[in-house]
């Protein structure tokens, strides 16, 4: 909680405070999680 409240506080503009808080209410109560990309490629090993 005390993340959110930190996270919203620094976030710019009134809009995008609310819909970040939007979007992690619907996160939540829907125990849906964001799309997380793995982009670093593995070295070959011969």
């Amino acid at each position: 909680m005390l993340w959110l409240l930190i996270h919203i506080y620094y976030l710019i503009g009134f809009e995008d405070r609310i819909l970040v808080l939007m979007q992690w209410a619907w996160a939540y109560i829907t125990f849906r999680r964001g799309v997380r990309l793995i982009t670093q490629v593995e070295p070959l090993t011969s």
